[in-house]
């Protein structure tokens, strides 16, 4: 769980409570219309506005926005962003193509070096690293290297040139959604679901998203469907709690809950029995109604995009007790930032074992480590390589004392 609060003593007493599930929304995203979220491995957020570039969040809650006046990104209005597996950033606009950022250069793809058109809807990268961009009026477009291969209705199987989401199963087939259909293309032969051979709900399809190996469920203009690659079963305003049937966005947390946006009833969750939760802004603090992208990250938080409200979170919070501690000038832990060691030094302090206990920025326990033998080895070395870059407190205890430092990994 990554959770993003400003903590700003280094040293404190380390007493969680466990806390319901809240919101918490972020002003400082540029502009209200956000329309989707990515994490990379040192948990920054990545939010694409449309109207205010891509904003970059980092643990310390703090932003930096990428615009076309500050940057090479080639408009402001962005639809999406996703990262592959070099760590690059690719940054899907609304008008002209596609960035990618590598954290220092910009390399810009539009209609003069491969791309068949400008406005870029989605952007999904499989596991070979091939990119796949679903485009307005132009189809589906994949980038292997710097080769660009186009499918659009007029040569291939695809049902309508206008791609609105691609997603890729365990076994490497593409799932596209678009506004004639759901469509599956498995390298070679293309299968397609319409309203005129199938129960598919709708033809506009937005969201698609993998229960299973064999179960999926799909967002569209008519509702939320769940497909079996035969049967669709359809939750609409008529017969379920779904609170509209414009559905741009579908994920599935990891109690197996389905998380439906839609255009205008705000954000529901459904337990696939009977059971739905709605989010509005009536009666939550969901900062919008018009949900365009829920990231769930995998400690089960939800990074909710709204295109009227701006950018929020839903998880547990942790509460920190800050008020018994008295700073201890006797121990330290260096270096800070660290990189994959880090050292305790007990110095002169009258104890010969201790625990240091690891904790993830919102106290959850994620590495423990005894300290024997101090009097005679004050300083020891705790090896943390295996944990993600991010920000963690290193709790160290014993009979008589016990302190808390902040630390960092680079």
């Amino acid at each position: 769980m990554r959770l993003f609060l400003l903590l700003l003593a280094g040293l404190f007493s380390l007493e969680t409570y466990a806390q319901p599930e809240q919101w918490v929304v972020y002003g400082a995203v540029p502009i209200n219309a956000t329309r989707n979220s990515v994490m990379d491995d040192s948990s920054n957020v990545w939010i694409s506005t449309f109207g205010g570039g891509v904003s970059k969040m980092n643990n310390a809650g703090t932003y930096i926005t990428y615009t076309s006046t500050n940057s090479l990104l080639p408009n402001n209005n962005t639809n999406c962003v996703a990262i592959d597996n070099l760590g690059n950033k690719w940054i899907g606009t609304y008008s002209a193509g596609a960035a990618m950022f590598d954290g220092t250069n910009w390399t810009i793809y539009n209609t003069g070096n491969g791309l068949p058109g400008v406005r870029i809807n989605c952007i999904t990268i499989d596991n070979s690293n091939t990119k796949w961009f679903g485009i307005q009026f132009n189809g589906l477009t994949s980038l292997i290297g710097t080769t660009f291969t186009t499918y659009k209705t007029t040569t291939s199987g695809l049902p309508n040139n206008n791609v609105n989401c691609v997603t890729v199963d365990n076994a490497g087939n593409k799932w596209i959604g678009t506004y004639g259909g759901l469509a599956k293309f498995d390298g070679t032969t293309w299968t397609t679901w319409t309203t005129s051979n199938s129960s598919i709900a709708h033809d506009q399809v937005y969201s698609i998203v993998f229960e299973n190996a064999t179960t999926m469920w799909i967002g569209t203009g008519g509702g939320l469907c769940k497909f079996d690659g035969t049967n669709f079963v359809t939750y609409s305003t008529g017969n379920s709690g779904l609170p509209y049937d414009y559905v741009n966005t579908v994920a599935i947390d990891t109690f197996k809950n389905i998380w439906a946006g839609t255009t205008q009833g705000g954000l529901a969750m459904f337990d696939k029995v009977s059971t739905w939760t709605i989010y509005n802004t009536s009666n939550s603090l969901i900062p919008g109604l018009d949900i365009r992208n829920v990231m769930i990250d995998e400690n089960n938080n939800k990074w909710v995009s709204t295109n009227d409200g701006g950018f929020a979170f839903y998880g547990v919070q942790v509460i920190v007790n800050t008020n018994e501690y008295t700073e201890n000038p006797e121990v330290s832990v260096y270096p800070n930032p660290f990189i994959a060691e880090l050292f305790i030094d007990t110095k002169s302090l009258n104890c010969d074992n201790a625990i240091a206990r690891i904790y993830d920025f919102t106290g959850r326990l994620v590495m423990e480590r005894k300290l024997n033998n101090l009097l005679y080895e004050p300083t020891q070395m705790v090896n943390m390589d295996a944990l993600k870059s991010g920000i963690y407190y290193v709790n160290l205890i014993s009979d008589s004392y016990s302190t808390t430092e902040k630390i960092i990994k680079d």
